[in-house]
């Protein structure tokens, strides 16, 4: 990240910290040693700094993709999410240069064997998982309610709690159900992005923004929604 600050590498450490921070939480649960929570505040900022930066890559990224470069309206998002990408970008790096580094090793030599409190695959990490996958179920009727990408959102992060947690905890079960976990998380990113791109385009004059808006925004969102239904969920 530090050395090369480009789409895959925010990606990346983004979803390294994010794992690190989801088993702190479910592990905060039956562990009372504090370096649990210490875990997560180390990597707060950072973790939200690169959030920032993600989203904007991904509505860039959108942006080419969905229209044509003849396009007016195309030329406009591109040139201000770029400006907006080069400072989220040094910014992230002057977060990440701050990252303290010394009490993140202190902390991965502690919790590595504090995580043994919970065997994986037993009772205690089922109890863990079920938590998290009645939590996800909450979200996902919450977010049937309404088309407002806020709780299509949470409904993703839910999601990937609950995808990690099995993940860390119950690895037999992660081999059976973690392609289509990564599968239903991927189709709500769709439709997050998919919500976030429109409203974005809501700022456009109109006659822009439904010529582009045509260009395959109702398809993707029209198919990241079925493809979610079609999971049972």
């Amino acid at each position: 990240m530090r050395t090369s600050p480009d789409a895959d590498a925010v990606h990346d450490l983004r979803v390294a910290l994010r794992r690190c921070r989801s088993v702190a939480a479910v592990m905060e649960e039956v562990d009372p040693d504090r370096s649990w929570r210490e875990m997560r505040k180390v990597g707060r900022k950072l973790f939200r700094q690169l959030g920032e930066l993600r989203d904007t890559q991904i509505l860039e990224d959108w942006t080419k993709k969905l229209g044509t470069e003849q396009e007016a309206v195309r030329h406009r998002l591109l040139s201000g999410l770029e400006k907006k990408e080069a400072e989220l970008r040094q910014a992230a790096l002057k977060v990440a240069g701050k990252f303290d580094q010394r009490a993140w090793r202190k902390l991965e030599q502690t919790l590595s064997r504090r995580v043994r409190v919970v065997p994986l695959d037993g009772l205690a990490a089922e109890c863990l998982a079920l938590q998290r996958y009645e939590a996800a179920k909450e979200l996902h009727a919450q977010a049937l309610r309404t088309d407002k990408p806020e709780h299509w959102h949470m409904l993703r992060i839910g999601v990937k709690r609950f995808r990690y947690t099995v993940e860390s905890l119950l690895p037999e079960r992660y081999e059976a159900w973690g392609d289509n976990l990564k599968h239903v998380q991927d189709l709500l990113g769709m439709c997050t992005t998919s919500m976030c791109f429109r409203r974005k385009l809501r700022k456009r004059p109109a006659a822009n923004r439904k010529r582009y808006a045509r260009h395959g925004l109702s398809a993707s969102t029209a198919s990241a929604m079925g493809g979610w239904m079609l999971t049972g969920n």
